[in-house]
């Protein structure tokens, strides 16, 4: 598929997916980072050119920490929120063992703490009778 059938599809600028690609291209581990920065910024736009672009959501910084533990942390909602939409892990564990579940309670904003229980794994829960 094209940049601009990425795009498209994505509603994403075909310059942002063109140069998401090419960097995938040369290491998946820089488009990785360019994610986390996007998310770190609250760059809607730059984010949704690199997923689309196919960058995984869970690549981790130096820390462990993934792009939605960023969002999270500096509150960008709309970013969680499009990241969780895309598969992101809320349960993902850093190297310091924080998660964005753990992080947004920590952030203490009731609508991160509901976009951050968007991503977790509802397999496991269960009620008694």
């Amino acid at each position: 598929m094209t940049a601009q059938n990425l795009a498209t599809n994505a509603s994403v600028n075909p310059v942002i997916v063109e140069q998401a690609l090419n960097a995938r291209g040369d290491n998946d581990a820089v488009s990785g980072l360019q994610l986390i920065r996007a998310a770190k910024k609250g760059d809607d736009e730059k984010l949704r050119g690199l997923i689309a672009a196919g960058v995984t959501v869970d690549a981790e910084d130096e820390n462990g920490w993934t792009a939605l533990a960023w969002a999270v942390k500096n509150r960008h909602a709309d970013i969680a929120r499009v990241l969780i939409d895309a598969g992101a892990n809320a349960e993902h564990e850093s190297r310091n063992g924080w998660t964005p579940m753990g992080l947004a309670v920590k952030s203490g904003s009731p609508s991160i703490i509901a976009i951050a229980m968007g991503g977790l794994d509802r397999k496991v829960i269960a009620f008694p009778r």
